[in-house]
């Protein structure tokens, strides 16, 4: 599906936008700030082909796993950030609740939040904050088999309305529309480092199982961080183009900051998702390799099935997601048997839990007692995370966090791992592996690279 607009169609949506924003938007925007939003639909429009060709530095991707919606945005019509690691995330949210207050539903904010807020951020993470969220000003998104161009706009009563109008019409005037060129050649990979390297990796391990057979955790789950060089330098919607080309059941997301830095990832793990007061979360933990035939596929499969430590590191994850959904919710449901997810590399265990919430339970306190799961930390968490924090030689930043949205009904969650920072020429690959007795240095290692595979490609 490609960019199929022609001039006559760019002319007539620049009339509707400006129709838009002189005759719908109110001199007198009355009190208090509230969004206001314009829609067209369009044909033949993929939402990351014209991402690509946006010169604006600021964009934003989000596709769900079941590929029922994508969107790409340029620009921001608000953001909404927090700098201070000791802030609260409850408090956090609810400013994004306020925002929201008489928003459209179709209104979201865009955004993720570090792994640790707690942890001092490494320098290239600081310009995404410890928590960060965006309204997209223009969006191309697809829903079903419709594709719509969207416009958000915030009025807010201290500012020029009209001033502010002329500036959002010179912003979709420097919208590219024009088809993209053909796939252009993958960027040549200079190097590769990998942190902890071999050897420092094999002790983390042993330290970790170390740390289980002395109690002082059940389970931890270390990470990996590996660097790639590439030349020519290449943007992040870039990346994401081609790994979107190798598997289709993962969430897709990237939060591009600058031409030169962004955050993307390809992730299978949905950390919950609301639609009013009902409340879906999964666990998915337990790995194994896809196999190169149907045999050895099927071979792995079984062995995933039945293999007691994955079974174990599966269960850490499901009885802390239930833990949690028993404090915020009514009535609660879990999956009877455990099934497979098959992904294009690897496959998980996977468990579905479904709850209808109490009152009162919203989106801050849901991703409070939520994250991080002992899929990504460990069990007992606050103790994983003090281990986590010791042995691993570099900051995770937003890898193994929340990323999604929030609208003023509905929110979704993805858990940001397989997931990469892109910083000029190089990406840091983030991929992570559960430790728990019965693990092995060489396994886990092993594990990660089959993970990051659609990267490496």
């Amino acid at each position: 599906m490609g960019i199929t607009l022609e001039k006559q169609s760019i002319e007539a949506l620049q009339e509707k936008v400006e129709r838009f924003l002189w005759d719908k938007i109110p001199e007198n925007p009355g009190e208090g700030k509230r969004f206001i939003r314009f829609t067209v639909p369009l044909e033949r429009l993929d939402p990351l082909e014209w991402l690509l060709r946006q010169e604006n530095p600021r964009k934003i991707y989000w596709r769900s796993r079941e590929s029922t919606f994508a969107m790409a945005g340029a620009g921001e019509a608000d953001c909404i950030a927090e700098e201070n690691p000791l802030a609260d995330i409850t408090g956090f949210f609810n400013r994004l609740g306020r925002a929201l207050l008489n928003a459209p539903p179709e209104v979201r904010y865009y955004g993720g939040i570090r792994f640790n807020p707690a942890r001092s951020a490494d320098p290239a993470w600081e310009p995404f904050g410890v928590a960060r969220f965006a309204v997209p000003r223009f969006e191309c998104y697809a829903a079903g088999k419709k594709t719509w161009f969207a416009c958000n706009f915030l009025l807010d009563p201290a500012e020029n309305w009209r001033s502010r109008a002329e500036s959002v019409l010179k912003e979709f005037k420097e919208l590219n529309w024009e088809g993209l060129p053909a796939f252009p050649e993958a960027p040549a990979l200079l190097s590769r480092s990998d942190l902890p390297a071999r050897e420092g990796w094999r002790k983390n391990v042993l330290t970790a199982l170390a740390l289980i057979e002395q109690r002082r955790v059940e389970k931890i789950v270390l990470a990996r961080q590996s660097t790639l060089r590439f030349s020519p330098p290449f943007a992040g919607v870039d990346m994401l183009r081609r790994l979107q080309m190798a598997d289709q059941r993962v969430f897709y997301f990237c939060f591009q900051l600058s031409p030169r830095r962004a955050f993307i990832g390809a992730t299978p793990e949905r950390l919950y998702r609301r639609d009013g007061r009902e409340i879906f979360s999964e666990a998915v933990a337990g790995t194994r390799p896809r196999g190169n035939s149907r045999g050895v596929d099927q071979k792995y499969y079984r062995e995933l099935l039945h293999s007691e430590k994955d079974i174990r590191e599966h269960r850490f994850v499901l009885d802390s997601i239930l833990a949690s959904f028993r404090q915020l919710c009514r009535t609660v449901e879990a999956s009877e048997t455990l099934s497979v997810l098959k992904l294009a590399n690897v496959q998980h265990l996977y468990s579905r839990v479904r709850g209808i919430l109490e009152p009162g339970a919203d989106d801050g306190r849901i991703l409070s007692l939520l994250h991080p799961t002992p899929a990504v930390g460990g069990f007992p968490k606050s103790a994983a995370l003090r281990e986590i924090d010791a042995l691993e030689p570099f900051d995770r930043g937003w890898y193994a966090g929340p990323v999604g949205w929030i609208s003023a009904g509905a929110a979704e969650f993805a858990v940001a791992i397989r997931s990469g920072l892109v910083e000029d020429e190089r990406i840091h690959l983030f991929a992570g592996a559960g430790i728990v007795p019965g693990s092995s240095p060489e396994k886990e290692w092993q594990e990660i690279e089959s993970k990051i595979g659609n990267f490496v490609k």
